[in-house]
């Protein structure tokens, strides 16, 4: 949850992960929040275990 405004995160991974309303074209997402929200993420890797990242920017 960001704790304040413009809140930069990137989301990295590995292997082949399928998300559930669309996997964007590459290995990495970056978004903003603000204060109070947060990012849910939600994926299928077809069985395998996945490798997902978040870092603040």
């Amino acid at each position: 949850m960001a704790t304040e405004d413009n809140t930069v995160v990137t989301a990295t991974w590995n292997g082949n992960v399928t998300f559930i309303n669309g996997t964007p074209p590459a290995n990495t997402h970056t978004f903003t929040l603000n204060k109070g929200q947060s990012f849910i993420c939600r994926s299928s890797g077809n069985g395998r275990p996945q490798s997902l990242l978040f870092y603040r920017s």
